[in-house]
């Protein structure tokens, strides 16, 4: 006799662990941190950056800070590349209210020579959406920033 299973939805914020057995729920986190590994994000020049992902690619670049903000050329700006779902999700990204103003505060901290503190005003926003997922790329990005400061661009 065959036993019956029944089907539950996880919810995102739902730890899986309390949904599946111990075994199953190591096997998910360890799945969850070979993703990780395998779609390795980057941090730089958004033109570097850009010529990385083709075609149907997962990812986007996200300038940090936005690219209206500053007088930087487009490609020259410091930049992650992000899932395109998590992109969406940046204070910065789209025409909402509250995205224009976001924008109009790192501008504000850029016209008074804090370019760097508008930089960090995107890490503290991406870090507290997405935790450590992005790290790696920020910190790539924060070698490129200090490239520009040094040949001062910014």
């Amino acid at each position: 006799m065959m036993e019956k299973f029944s089907h539950k939805e996880i919810s995102p914020k739902e730890n899986s662990s309390n949904v599946f057995p111990g075994n199953i729920s190591k096997l998910l986190e360890g799945f969850s941190s070979k993703i990780k590994e395998i779609v390795q994000f980057r941090g730089g020049s958004y033109g570097e950056l850009k010529k990385e992902p083709k075609g149907n690619s997962p990812l986007e670049i996200h300038h940090m800070p936005a690219d209206s903000t500053n007088e930087l050329a487009r490609n020259d700006g410091p930049a992650i590349a992000m899932d395109k779902c998590d992109h969406r999700e940046t204070a910065s990204c789209g025409n909402s209210k509250e995205a224009r103003e976001y924008r109009a505060e790192q501008k504000e901290l850029i016209s008074e020579g804090k370019f760097e503190k508008a930089f960090e005003k995107d890490v503290k926003d991406i870090q507290s959406k997405f935790g450590d997922k992005y790290d790696d790329a920020i910190n790539e990005a924060r070698q490129y920033l200090n490239t520009l400061k040094e040949e001062q661009k910014i």
